[in-house]
């Protein structure tokens, strides 16, 4: 009676004398949970857990060890306590416990046996965000992901990524719990917030003793890069700083994507790293090693026929682009808290034809992932404002990427009309059976019947959201005009719809 009593009553008066940070969960699985916290070394802890909020008829043992920083405090540790024999797609609730102090509250849910529909959340850059990063944490990430999730029953949201930069030194110990545990805490504590090392984080020994990643990586880089499935899905994390942008990472990935290739189970690959191949608001953090994971990924999509995604950050913006020779997509998560790279502030910003839209707003990405006899994946932006202020937009992009995609249409030509340094096409309309919509339309150029040689060619999208404006507002991409070089001869046009599927080639016209 008496241990009941210390559940029901005890209050958060404990829990500030309990822990310095957490308590906060890592590696999730279908029978298992650790629960982390760091505290002062003063007593024996455990964990008490159980399926029943009242009634934590459950006990785990704990461990701890030192905190690898001169600047931490000699009697603080860190704490780990390892969940062990739990029952898939569970609700569990947990307290931590030390003699008669007790903490609060909270929950999780271990993760199903059969593959299932599922969300995940996609987060990037706090750095020296504080007070913003802990805004747009309980403002609108747990508002959105959980507490007005409609969308919850059909699409749990199982776990976070964190692609880079989760504080702006990794080396100061203070700023681990200052810019990343505190405003992350009502996430950290309710999932599973699974990272990929950014600059910041400075490859310090505190990154890989706060995160217990997957150990599948490179002999010696086991935490840097490392894969796990979940559902139909198979989540790849990638190190893309300086010092370990290597052959060896490279050749790791693609024997990764090769198992993929040939797993049925597995119908979607998505990959995080830090750096951006290509970046539209801010150039300077463009990174040609990037680029080279990002071939590896189209080449895999191109092969197996399974749609990949790669996430990343580092410009504090979002963008979204789709590869034209492949099922492959690019997201700018950024910024979960990290000051905003806005329009016009630096030399270096890009419009790459690949991207569609760019927003210089803080916010977070969810992916819902279905399973079943038609696979897709589901992403949703959430954005929280600007540098003006903050506030709740809700959903500012929105798209859908299918495993198994009915291809539109091929279009025909039905007109052309030639100047001399200029071509308008009338097209036919665009016709796609699953109604997926005109994403682009492609032209190639070429002086010769057999296109061989394809001398130039030419991208439309339905929308190109680029300085604060759609540059492509009002476009008929069944109407096309644009510049041609005087020598070539032919032409050829096909459509691509929103789920990234190409037509074949119209008919080839002279002109």
């Amino acid at each position: 009676m008496k241990f009941l009593f210390l559940l029901l009553f005890s209050t958060s008066l404990f829990a500030g004398e309990l822990f310095h940070v957490g308590p906060y969960l890592q590696a999730p699985s279908e029978n298992s949970m650790t629960v982390k916290w760091e505290a002062e070394n003063n007593g024996n802890y455990e964990v008490l857990y159980g399926t029943n909020a009242l009634i934590l008829n459950y006990s785990a043992l704990v461990t701890h060890n030192r905190i690898p920083n001169i600047l931490a405090p000699k009697k603080r540790k860190l704490f780990s306590s390892v969940l062990e024999n739990l029952e898939s797609d569970t609700r569990y609730f947990y307290r931590v416990k030390r003699g008669t102090e007790i903490s609060d509250l909270y929950e999780f849910k271990t993760f199903p046996q059969k593959k299932e529909n599922f969300s995940f959340l996609a987060l990037s850059d706090a750095q020296n965000g504080n007070e913003l990063t802990a805004r747009v944490v309980r403002e609108n990430l747990m508002l959105h992901a959980f507490e007005q999730n409609y969308d919850d029953y059909l699409y749990p949201v199982q776990f976070a990524l964190f692609s880079g930069d989760l504080v702006q030194h990794g080396s100061i110990y203070s700023l681990w719990k200052t810019q990343f545990f505190d405003p992350l805490a009502p996430l950290l504590e309710k999932i599973a917030v699974i990272p990929a090392k950014g600059n910041h984080e400075e490859n310090h020994a505190l990154y890989f003793e706060y995160f217990d990643l997957p150990r599948n990586g490179s002999p010696g880089k086991e935490e840097h890069w490392y894969y796990f499935d979940h559902g139909n899905v198979r989540f790849i994390g990638l190190d893309t700083n300086f010092f370990f942008r290597s052959k060896k990472q490279l050749n790791w990935l693609k024997k990764v994507l090769q198992e993929v290739q040939e797993r049925e189970d597995l119908d979607f690959v998505i990959a995080h790293f830090h750096h951006p191949h290509e970046s539209e608001l801010w150039n300077i953090g463009n990174t040609k090693y990037s680029g080279k994971i990002q071939q590896i990924l189209e080449d895999f999509s191109n092969e197996s026929g399974k749609p990949s995604v790669h996430l990343c950050g580092h410009t504090h913006a979002y963008s979204r682009g789709h590869s034209f020779r492949a099922n492959h997509t690019m997201i700018t998560v950024a910024s979960i808290g990290g000051h905003l790279d806005t329009w016009g502030d630096f030399g270096g910003q890009t419009d790459y034809p690949e991207y569609l839209k760019s927003y210089s707003q803080y916010g977070w990405v969810m992916g819902q992932v279905d399973s079943g006899a038609n696979p897709k994946l589901t992403f949703k932006r959430y954005s929280h404002g600007t540098s003006a202020g903050l506030y709740d937009m809700g959903i500012t992009d929105e798209f859908i990427l299918k495993r198994y995609n009915l291809l539109p249409s091929a279009p025909v030509i039905k007109k052309i009309k030639r100047a001399e340094k200029e071509v308008e096409l009338f097209l036919s309309e665009f016709s796609d059976l699953d109604e997926d919509g005109h994403l682009t339309t492609q032209i190639q150029f070429s002086r010769s019947l057999d296109f061989q040689i394809i001398h130039d060619q030419k991208y439309f999208n339905y929308t190109n959201e680029y300085f604060g404006e759609d540059l492509n507002k009002g476009i008929d991409l069944t109407h096309i005009k644009t510049k041609v070089d005087k020598k070539v001869r032919y032409l050829r046009v096909r459509y691509r719809d929103r789920s990234l599927g190409w037509s074949t080639w119209s008919e080839i016209k002279s002109f």
